[in-house]
């Protein structure tokens, strides 16, 4: 149906900031918490969100030391795998 298609937009549709590296869901699942705001500072290896997936928990992790440049999600959202998750520009 349109509607259904109108609910889950196309990867073409994410608008990623110059810059920044676009991190994807690893699996489907959900998002269960959401440990950052858009602009936060963030290191490598801190958690960013934790996904559930069949009642188990899973951390999202940084895959570098910057700030979030945009959030794709909120919490309970439902995720496909590959889905948009953050953006992060790298620091220099």
């Amino acid at each position: 149906s349109a509607l259904a298609e109108a609910d889950t937009p196309d990867e073409a549709e994410v608008s990623v900031p110059e810059g920044a590296d676009l991190v994807e869901a690893p699996f489907g699942g959900s998002v269960w918490k959401l440990l950052v705001a858009n602009g936060d500072e963030v290191k490598t290896g801190d958690t960013i969100a934790v996904l559930e997936s069949m009642k188990m928990e899973c951390p999202v992790l940084s895959p570098g030391t910057g700030r979030i440049v945009a959030l794709y999600v909120t919490e309970k959202q439902s995720l496909q795998p590959g889905a948009p998750i953050f953006a992060l520009e790298k620091a220099a």
